[in-house]
């Protein structure tokens, strides 16, 4: 009996050869049916050009004959596009059909898109047999013969004028003659012996087509029924092949692939050999191997779990990466270690995502190498956990190649270190800081200034404590409480000095490093990228790479003085044993801070006390004390070296006023700008020296002699020519020098001191803003003013003072008008005493205020004497000093006098100079108006030799000018003197005030201010100053007008 597959494999071979034959009968039936439809489509072609050639031909005859009744141009224009299309001048239109002409403004021209070729072309091309053929090209030529005949009748229609209507109708003629009409049917009969000729040659190849046609479907059906019994005895040969049917074999292989292989395969009889049979021995083996990969995958868990508790206990993973894939697999403990969820599918980029972003490259690198190099690698190094936690693992891997060296797969371990690593970081941490704390130590023992322990301490830190910063910032008591850097280090482009940190408890203030100043405490931020305190800061630390900070409090003293920050580049760097190291750091450096301001201070008030013992503190010029070892020292180089040793003693003129009425500061602003112009003139070897408020010594010594003394001593005035500027305005400031000369004047210093001081007394009284040397007969000078100045206390005690009075005299009248009250000293010794030797003194010495109220008293009470006696009592004239206004009582000391003698108000007149307006205006104008409440005369003594403020003169209430006696004296002898008369009699006409003149001697100035309109005069030409009685005489007698 054959095998079953075989008869199989045979019926198949028969079966796949009768289905060729049906194949290669369908295809021959097929290209017949292909016969018979290009046969029509042959014909449905021929009947077309005929057509076509047929339609050109009437659609030319049409055109040019409406034309040549019309003469409308389109119709032209449409028979020359029809004629260039049909002869290929022209593209033909893109169908097949013939071109249909409309005698429609937009279809004068045909579509356009095909080729340009000749209908005769075509009809060639077209497989037309030679008869057919010379027929279309018979009619062709017909037609061409016709459009010969239309060309001329369409001319004859162009012609114009005279002949034209001639023309026209021979043109017409020419279009409907009879051989005109004969040419179109001879064209008419040769195409429809055309279409005769092409449809019966397409019917027989038709007719043909199809008998061949019918034989072959025949032939089709036959070798079908064939092909259907062979399919069926294939089917019998198959069931025997698999010994049932096909349902049941894919019943069966179903159930063996689903893995069942409980039921065994029961074979009937006949059935060996089948592949139901194989089948059943199939599931046999299957059923022995499944119960072997049972046993063995039980014992393969109880040994994976063995190892997962392994892995777990020594926080272990493996990885296997699959290099063609980039598939990457995991362990249970590897999943742990990286903290992802085990649904999830690892990847080798999460993998390089969980690690640190700074040792992404470390990881790289050595996992390439190791692909490269082909040798096994291990590295350790950081996972950023999402909450921002930081594991340390160790991971070691290698890789395996084909045998073509391709590397296929790289397996490894990681293996969680943290724990290790931790504990031997904070040891090397604990010993780094315990070795900084000891260097900062000995920085502290051998700081000499603040400043430079704050930079060696930043510097330490970040050098020796391995800090990727380190600044101090001190706490500020302003208005926004700044936190002030004061030293840095690792600061590289000086952003921290533009960072606006503030311990004040707003936004900017709330960072580590004002939380610690405000709050006295440590302030400790273990993770920057998410810690609260750094909001406001955390850009520009990211940015840094910094990941945690500790700001450390600088208490001194119970205060807070500023903050010592730590920047580093790991998270969660500060652990407790080095947070209370780094406070033991911080607390030294505050005892170091305020150790050395107290050292600084105590060094600075030694160096205060210093200066103050030799120097100026307001000008920072040497005092007396440093001028006078200068110049022992320049002595004694003097005394065996031939040099010359000045002592140029500077006293500035009226600067008193500039105390007395700009105040202090305005005083001191222009004693410093004094200073610099005399450094700017004085030679460098010299030495400038305060003595007192506007006093100065200038020590030279040189080779210069007198001369090269009188030079310095110009120069000096030439520097002070200048207005110095101060708050309150220009000032105008001259100086009196006095110079001495060792040893000539003075061998010892405090000799030729004051004969320089002599010197400076002469060159006041020279007029001031000049220089004087010292002469002998000056000391004597000096000496007397010392002792008359000394004599002005005991005279006012003594009574040695007296009156004597000159009369002011009426130019109008003649009459004694009033007197002057002038003070006269009778000394003890010295007999009577001018004014001109003591009134200075009295005034630099204070001694003039009460001489002056003596003088108001004595007045008042006289001239109350005369106000009993005399039918017209004079008035009495008193000086009142500007040191009298400056003490603020002239009102009340004037209400007392005129109580106390019972003196009309109107008989007293107060003599005031221009100087009181450098006091106080305001107060004085006040007290200038309460004594003109009284009742008293006010008069301005000396006018325009002082201030002259004529923006105040009115406001001064006063009644009366006295022109002052230089102008008297010099008001003859040029016109500027008398025009300066002049001016003051009028300004004071002008003000409703009178004028008087002092100095009067000769009758010529008296005829002159006569002339000019001087109300008073008084002087040496109606009397000197009188006693008292000889005054009372000329009183009641008179004076005669002097001649």
């Amino acid at each position: 009996m054959a095998h079953p597959s075989t008869s199989f494999k045979r019926h198949i071979r028969y079966t796949l050869a009768v289905l060729m034959v049906l194949v290669g009968v369908f295809v021959v039936y097929v290209s017949f049916e292909k016969t018979i439809d290009a046969a029509n489509h042959q014909r449905l072609r021929s009947v077309k050009l005929a057509d076509e050639m047929r339609r050109s031909s009437d659609d030319l005859t049409r055109l040019s004959r409406l034309y040549v009744v019309t003469g409308d141009a389109l119709f032209q224009r449409s028979y020359e596009t029809v004629l260039d299309v049909r002869e290929g001048r022209s593209p033909r239109p893109p169908t097949e059909g013939i071109l249909s002409l409309d005698l429609r403004s937009d279809a004068a021209q045909p579509a356009r898109g095909g080729d340009a070729v000749a209908l005769l072309d075509l009809m060639r091309r077209a497989g037309f047999t030679d008869e057919e053929l010379a027929l279309l090209t018979q009619s062709k030529k017909l037609s061409d013969e016709l459009t010969h005949t239309e060309r001329e009748a369409m001319r004859l229609r162009e012609v114009q004028g005279s002949g034209a209507e001639a023309s026209h109708a021979r043109a017409l003629a020419l279009l409907h003659d009879e051989a005109y009409l004969a040419t179109r049917r001879a064209i008419m009969q040769s195409i429809e012996r055309f279409y005769a000729l092409v449809t019966e040659r397409t019917n027989r190849a038709v007719a043909q087509a199809e008998r061949n046609a019918l034989v072959l479907r025949l032939v089709f059906i036959a070798v079908g029924l064939l092909m259907l019994f062979m399919l069926y005895r294939t089917s019998q040969a198959l069931r025997a092949t698999l010994g049932g049917a096909v349902d049941e074999v894919h019943a069966q292989i179903t159930r063996l692939g689903r893995g069942d292989f409980s039921a065994p395969i029961v074979l009937a009889p006949g059935q060996q050999g089948t592949v139901m049979a194989h089948l059943a021995d199939t599931q046999l083996k299957l059923k022995h191997m499944t119960d072997e990969r049972a046993h063995a995958q039980s014992d393969l868990q109880r040994s994976e779990m063995r190892l997962k508790e392994a892995q777990r206990l020594a926080r272990l993973g493996h990885w296997e990466l699959n290099l063609a894939t980039n598939a990457l697999i995991w362990s249970d403990e590897t999943y742990r270690i990286f903290e992802v969820d085990p649904t999830r599918e690892p990847s080798y980029e999460a993998f390089l995502n969980a690690v640190h972003p700074e040792d992404r490259d470390l990881v790289q690198q050595s996992f390439g190498d190791s692909v490269n190099r082909r040798q096994p690698y291990g590295v350790t190094h950081r996972l950023l956990m999402q909450d921002g936690r930081i594991k340390h693992v160790h991971e070691r891997g290698e890789t395996h190649y084909d045998a073509a060296g391709l590397p296929l797969r790289s397996i490894g371990t990681v293996q969680d270190v943290t724990e290790s690593r931790l504990a031997k970081i904070a040891l090397e941490r604990a010993n780094r800081d315990l070795r900084l704390l000891s260097d900062c130590n000995m920085a502290l023992v051998h700081a000499q200034e603040e400043q430079g322990l704050l930079e060696e301490i930043c510097r330490l830190c970040v050098e020796r404590g391995g800090y990727r910063l380190a600044w101090v910032g001190y706490a500020l008591h302003d208005e926004g409480r700044t936190v002030r850097l004061m030293a840095q280090c690792g600061d590289h482009d000086g952003t921290l000095q533009h960072l606006p940190v503030s311990w004040a408890d707003v936004r900017q203030g709330r960072g580590p490093v004002g939380t610690a100043i405000r709050t006295g405490q440590p302030c400790v931020v273990e993770h920057i990228p998410t810690d609260p305190h750094m909001e406001y800061w955390r850009e520009e630390a990211v940015r840094r790479g910094f990941r945690s900070c500790v700001a450390l409090p600088l208490v001194g003293n119970a205060t807070v003085l500023g903050a010592l920050a730590l920047y580093s580049h790991e998270e969660y760097c500060f652990d407790p044993d080095e947070i209370r190291l780094l406070i033991e750091l911080a607390t030294d450096l505050a005892y170091g801070i305020v150790t050395l301001r107290t050292r600084a201070e105590h060094a600075q008030a030694k160096e205060q006390l210093e200066f103050l013992a030799n120097f100026d503190p307001l000008t920072h010029l040497p005092n007396r004390l440093l001028l006078r070892d200068r110049f022992e020292h320049a002595a004694l180089v003097a005394q065996s070296e031939p040099s010359q040793i000045g002592m140029l003693y500077i006293d500035l003129d009226h600067f008193k006023q500039i105390n007395d009425s700009l105040g202090y500061a305005v005083g001191d602003q222009v004693i410093v700008k004094v200073v610099e112009r005399l450094r700017q003139c004085l030679p460098v070897t010299s030495t400038v020296s305060r003595m007192s408020g506007d006093e100065f010594v200038v020590l030279l010594v040189g080779h210069d002699d007198a001369a090269g003394m009188v030079g310095v001593a110009n120069a000096i005035r030439d520097a002070l020519i200048e207005p110095i500027p101060t708050d309150a305005s220009l000032l105008n400031v001259s100086c009196s020098i006095g110079i001495g000369l060792y040893p000539h004047d003075g061998a010892d210093f405090e000799t030729l001191l004051k004969h320089a001081h002599a010197a400076v007394g002469s060159a006041k009284e020279a007029g001031r803003n000049t220089y004087r040397f010292f002469s002998h007969d000056m000391n004597a000078d000096m000496l007397e003013q010392i002792r008359l100045t000394g004599g002005l206390a005991s005279a006012l005690r003594n009574h040695e003072f007296l009156l004597h009075y000159q009369p002011q005299i009426d130019l109008a009248t003649g009459r004694i008008i009033g007197v002057e009250a002038l003070v006269r000293w009778q000394h003890p010794t010295d007999g009577l005493v001018p004014p001109g030797k003591f009134i200075a003194l009295a005034e630099r010495s204070g001694h003039i205020v009460p001489i002056g109220e003596w003088v108001l008293n004595e007045a008042c009470r006289q001239g109350r004497i005369w106000q009993d006696r005399l039918p017209r009592p004079p008035v009495v004239a008193v000086n009142l000093s500007a040191l009298q206004f400056k003490r603020g009582n002239v009102l009340e000391l004037v209400s007392t006098a005129l109580a106390a003698s019972g003196l009309e108000p109107a008989r007293l007149e107060l003599e005031l100079t221009e100087s009181i307006l450098l006091q106080d205006v305001e107060a004085t104008i006040k007290a200038l108006h309460g004594l003109k409440a009284l009742g008293v005369k006010l008069s301005i003594d000396d006018f325009g030799t002082g201030y002259s403020s004529l923006s105040y003169l009115k406001q001064l209430a006063v009644d009366k000018l006295k022109i002052d006696q230089s102008f008297v004296r010099d008001m003859l002898a040029g016109d500027d003197g008398a025009s300066i008369v002049r001016a003051v009699i009028q300004l004071g006409h002008n003000l409703q005030l009178a004028v008087i003149a002092e100095g009067v001697e000769t009758a010529a100035e008296r005829d002159f201010l006569e002339k000019s309109g001087c109300d008073e005069a008084q002087g040496y030409l109606y009397s000197r100053p009188v006693p008292v009685d000889q005054v009372s005489r000329l009183l009641e007698q008179g004076i005669e007008r002097p001649a």
